[in-house]
């Protein structure tokens, strides 16, 4: 009995570990679609991986030095994906390093390093498909 239970969940468990890396694979691959929506004037690959009701949030400062939250919609986003790379300054080697900080079956936590800001994401799996729900970015000096 005992060695049919080990047995067991030594199978569980690889099937939970193959779950996880398709899932951080597919996880990765939505965040890279996102960056490179940007990177290559693509919108659409944009459109396929941030969900209807994304929020995005960073702080700024107003001319007196006081901060206040900004933040862009996913019509916004679509309509910055048309223009943001106008002067061909990114490209399809420009930096993405997409870290995974936490994932579950259902959610994930990400932090995105692209050339000059960092994004940190919330991604949810809905359908079977991991779509970005929320981002909180900083430009970056590194």
């Amino acid at each position: 009995m005992r060695k049919t239970l080990v047995t067991t969940l030594i199978l569980l468990s690889q099937f939970v570990i193959a779950q996880t890396q398709k899932d951080s694979l597919q996880v990765k691959e939505t965040v890279r679609k996102y960056i490179e929506s940007f990177y290559l004037t693509q919108p659409e690959k944009g459109q396929e991986s941030i969900h209807p009701l994304l929020a995005k949030r960073t702080i700024q400062e107003f001319a007196d030095g006081s901060e206040f939250l900004k933040g862009m919609s996913f019509e916004e986003m679509n309509n910055l994906g048309k223009v943001f790379n106008a002067k061909g300054k990114y490209n399809k080697d420009s930096k993405k390093e997409i870290i995974i900080l936490d994932m579950m079956d259902k959610t994930a936590s990400v932090k995105l390093i692209a050339e000059g800001w960092v994004d940190y994401m919330h991604l949810g799996k809905i359908n079977g498909k991991w779509k970005i729900i929320n981002i909180l970015w900083q430009i970056s000096n590194k």
